[in-house]
């Protein structure tokens, strides 16, 4: 007859074997630093670059000081690249001096960029391989690559000033071109509003950087950095040319809006065969309808006889970007033939840039077709970006309506143009059973604290509470319907 120890001595006698495989786990773990540590010395180099990569992707802050004096003494240039980024992922500041000198003295570019990518890594935990990534040789037909990344930091988030200069001075001083683009696209995800004279000037001088200085203003989001952009309308590089009309769009520069309407009477850009093939094998867009597009991003009242000339346009786009003008021109004089279009149009991107018009226009209730959209495939974009422009008190209705795509949309906007009465919105929604969600409900919230310098609060356990969780441990949750 077998005997059952007691419930008490069953729960010492885990607790006691718990401890053991943690101390175990513990010495173990100390033992494989120590031997990855030693491994930086090993005189067989795929030793040192595998240990210095292996110590990254521990993130163990032990080893930063190891990684550091591998930058400083290794010969090899990969291990050399391995420990900076290691010590990207560990984001240990003690060993700062060490990266900034790798970024400004290292005689590898690969190593110099590597250190650049480290340095960004301290503060983000996003994808931000397209910092160094170019459209050349095998990669101009990469469809996949990503040169425009569009992480940044949070606002409240305060960067080391001694970074900002040290990749700065990168920019302006590299011999390596791709390192100078390089360091241009750090400064946007670090959100370096600082540096701007210094972009400014490399924006006059370095002709190869010059998109990506564009870029990183529109990363900015200050509208007064749109005047930057106004002499490269008519730039040699198409590309630049391009992209300087978007900036100013994008930052709502209304100083840019005389120019603009010059450019557009100006029509089509001649390119003949050859430049046709370029501008479309580059992906750039006709000179007039990028010019409409910026046109409407401001909602300039000089462009409204461009906008009413191009809502019957034959060209979709067009005539999206045309009802989006006279949205934010925001006379009322036009809702009645913007209705009657909106019954008849067939373009789903028109009809919907035809009701965020009638929503700027006349009634809250076009947020709906609005919110429906973020659920598409194809129109999701187009229906975030109108997000911005919805009035907070507008989009609280819906926060639980749609798929959980448009859920966490509307959420993320919350978060970057929502106040206090926003976060009483938000709380509730904390209790979703998808924590992928929560997460985004959550960083919503501390966003706007952040942004509205609101304390954060413990959240506060009762006894009521705690029952009501020790009774519901164990048993499944029920997930809500979207609707």
């Amino acid at each position: 007859m077998s005997m059952s120890l007691p419930i008490k001595f069953r729960k010492m006698f885990a607790l006691i074997m718990a401890s053991l495989c943690l101390a175990l786990t513990v010495e173990v773990s100390g033992q494989e630093l120590q031997t990855l540590v030693a491994n930086l010395k090993s005189p067989d180099v795929n030793t040192r670059r595998k240990a210095a990569k292996e110590l990254g992707n521990r993130r163990q802050r032990e080893a930063a000081e190891p990684l550091a004096e591998a930058i400083r003494t290794d010969s090899d240039a990969e291990v050399r690249s391995n420990a900076l980024r290691a010590l990207g992922l560990i984001k240990s500041f003690e060993v700062l001096p060490t990266m900034i000198d790798a970024l400004k003295k290292d005689a590898s570019a690969d190593v110099r960029k590597a250190a650049l990518l480290a340095l960004v890594n301290l503060y983000i935990e996003k994808d931000i391989g397209f910092i160094t990534s170019r459209r050349k040789g095998l990669n101009i037909l990469n469809p996949f690559l990503d040169t425009d990344g569009s992480a940044i930091i949070d606002q409240n988030v305060e960067v080391n000033p001694d970074i900002i200069e040290a990749i700065a001075e990168a920019m302006r001083n590299d011999a390596d071109e791709d390192m100078r683009i390089g360091a241009v696209r750090a400064l946007g995800v670090l959100r370096a509003i600082s540096a701007t004279p210094k972009l400014v000037d490399a924006l006059s001088i370095d002709k190869s950087v010059r998109v990506d200085v564009l870029r990183t203003f529109i990363k900015f989001g200050i509208s007064d950095h749109g005047k930057y952009a106004i002499p490269y309308f008519n730039d040699g590089d198409a590309g630049v040319r391009s992209q300087a009309i978007e900036a100013a769009g994008l930052l709502r520069t209304l100083e840019a809006v005389p120019e603009l309407i010059n450019i557009y009477h100006l029509g089509e850009e001649k390119r003949g065969v050859i430049g046709t093939v370029k501008g479309t094998f580059k992906g750039l867009p006709e000179r007039q309808k990028l010019t409409l597009r910026a046109l409407s991003l401001i909602g300039a009242p000089k462009a409204e006889t461009i906008f009413l000339d191009n809502i019957r346009h034959p060209d979709e786009d067009r005539r999206q970007y045309a009802y989006e003008g006279l949205a934010r021109l925001g006379d009322k004089k036009h809702e009645e033939q913007i209705l009657a279009s909106y019954l008849s149009e067939k373009k789903a991107n028109v009809k919907l840039a035809q009701a965020f018009a009638l929503y700027k226009l006349s009634s809250n209730k076009y947020v709906i077709p609005i919110v429906e959209k973020l659920d598409s495939v194809t129109l999701d974009n187009q229906a975030y970006e109108y997000l911005f422009e919805i009035k907070p008190d507008d989009l609280y209705p819906y926060l639980r309506q749609g798929g959980m795509k448009a859920r966490t949309k509307m959420v993320e906007v919350l978060g970057k143009t929502g106040d206090a009465k926003a976060i009483e919105r938000l709380n509730p929604l904390l209790k979703s059973s998808d924590s992928n969600y929560v997460n985004a409900v959550n960083l919503a919230i501390e966003r706007i604290k952040a942004r509205e310098g609101l304390a954060t609060k413990e959240p506060q356990q009762t006894e009521q509470t705690n029952k009501e969780e020790e009774k519901s441990e164990g048993r499944p949750r029920r997930v809500k319907k979207p609707y």
